[in-house]
């Protein structure tokens, strides 16, 4: 996260007409000498000293000198709040201002041992009387042995501001955040519940994970503005913030894999891991590394849902576009990835997301009630058995006719639209608009059962029943004739036949 940098960015464009000196250390030249004493100041016209830009300087495992010429804006200058210097790195600080020592954030040294971490994020007071409105001499000794990660850029910040504590600021920006995480919060407990009591907890479990892993983030990433931690800890907080992303990006393919594709999901899985951890190994900014991770898992996913929904999944077209928004979203604004904004967008993703898969969970439901029903009604036919086993004799309307059969030269009935098929064993097909496999469930015998919610069949012409690899079965008729039995309903089945 760069917001450090952006503000003093930001600071920088405000120059005053006529202002002699940059407002931010971003736009000035910098004096730069390698530290051989914490006690006298470097000669910087030595031999061994450089003009570098501010984007070179780098205090990690080193100690050096740095002078430079900032300016402050006049508005600042004579305005009745108090003034500060904002300095922002991984890096211990002393700072002189126009030759008087302003003060120390931590205690910088010549190695390790001499080192004490300095704060993070740390403002120092400026008495107007040593500021001058053109220019202002600004040397400081910095080190940074204690950082454990190299950064491309650690220092974040040096400039002129009205005097507060960093976190105060920063917690301004951050505060509509905290609304965001609350929603992602109750939304993973939400999805632990529901995920729990579906028979496919995977996907809804795995957006539970997402919301956690956002949650985490989010927390992560505000923690600069709640705790002003030493400098070694911004170390541990990027890991965190990168560990989160990953394992959301993780959680993301393993929510469409198993929504969308199950019998790959785990070899699909472990390829998409693999090419999300390469990505962002790959970067060398903590900024970078997480949104070429999140970049990765989206084309992956929606790889995975363009495939499936030219394969007849329709149902992959919502999630489809929300991802195809979301990373692009996150390709034209990758300066603000890790900003607010991303947790409003990714709180706008779950909410998506969420919202497909319980529609999903929902016509589960649906089918499973039906289904109970099914089986509840089979139960009652199959009590009926015993005391229903003498044939009798139906009459139907067919072409006009009045059809009259004993119901033991019935082989099966089936629904078909607006009708019912009567399959005689004699060969004859017979047809009746008036009939409902609800109403002849209730006349026919107990010998026949409701196999299929489109088949009652009679179980004394069973041949025998197979089982199906998906779970569902086929009866053979002693008429070679064949009958689907529905999954649900299959142990029933399988006990009135046994």
């Amino acid at each position: 996260m760069r917001l450090l940098f952006l503000i003093s960015l930001l600071l920088s464009m405000t120059k005053s007409f006529g202002q002699d000196a940059p407002l931010s250390i971003f736009d000035a030249k910098l004096h730069v000498c390698k530290a051989h004493s914490t006690d006298a100041m470097a000669d910087f016209s030595a031999p061994d000293c450089n003009l570098i830009t501010p984007r070179e300087l780098d205090p990690q495992q080193q100690a050096l000198w740095v002078k430079t010429h900032l300016g402050i804006s006049p508005k600042l200058l004579n305005s009745k709040h108090p003034i500060g210097l904002y300095v922002s790195g991984k890096m211990a600080s002393k700072i002189y201002l126009n030759g008087t020592e302003l003060g120390s954030n931590g205690t910088p040294g010549l190695d390790k041992n001499q080192e004490v971490a300095g704060q993070m994020d740390r403002v120092f007071y400026v008495p107007r009387e040593l500021l001058n409105q053109q220019s202002n001499e600004l040397v400081l000794l910095l080190s940074g042995w204690h950082s454990q990660l190299s950064l491309a850029a650690p220092v974040h910040g040096i400039f002129f501001g009205t005097y507060e504590q960093p976190q105060a600021w920063m917690l301004r920006h951050y505060w509509p955040s905290f609304t965001v995480s609350g929603a992602l919060l109750l939304a993973s407990l939400y999805l632990l519940v529901l995920g729990a009591n579906s028979a496919h907890k995977g996907p809804t479990l795995a957006l539970a994970w997402m919301a956690l892993m956002a949650t985490l983030q989010l927390f992560s990433e505000v923690s600069r503005a709640l705790w002003p931690y030493s400098y070694p800890w911004h170390d541990l907080r990027l890991l965190g913030i990168l560990f989160c992303v990953l394992s959301f990006c993780i959680g993301l393919l393993y929510h469409l894999l198993a929504r969308f594709w199950p019998s790959r999901r785990w070899s699909m899985l472990l390829a998409g891991t693999i090419l999300v951890v390469l990505g962002a190994v790959s970067r060398e900014g903590f900024d970078d590394k997480s949104s070429t991770s999140v970049l990765i898992a989206c084309l992956l996913g929606l790889n995975i849902l363009l495939w499936r929904y030219f394969q007849g999944r329709h149902k992959a077209m919502l999630p489809m576009v929300i991802l195809s928004l979301f990373g692009i979203t996150v390709l034209f604004s990758p300066s603000q990835f890790l900003d607010t904004n991303f947790y409003f967008l990714l709180a706008g993703l779950m909410l998506l997301l969420a919202h497909s898969q319980a529609t999903s969970l929902v016509k589960e439901r649906s089918l499973r009630k039906s289904e109970q029903q099914r089986a509840e009604q089979l139960a009652l036919t199959l009590t009926r058995l015993e005391a229903e086993q003498s044939p009798q004799t139906l009459s139907i309307s067919s072409a006009g006719n009045i059809e009259q059969f004993k119901t033991d030269q019935l082989l099966y009935c089936k629904s078909d639209r607006d009708y019912v098929e009567f399959m005689l064993d004699d060969g004859r097909l017979l047809l009746d608009s008036a009939s409902s496999l609800a109403t002849l469930e209730e006349s026919l015998p107990g010998t026949f059962l409701r196999v299929h919610r489109s088949y009652l069949v009679n179980t004394d012409r069973i041949s025998s029943l197979d089982r199906e690899p998906n779970g569902t079965g086929i009866l053979t008729l002693d008429s070679k004739h064949k009958v689907p039995v529905s999954r649900r309903i299959m142990p029933k089945v399988r006990e009135a036949v046994s």
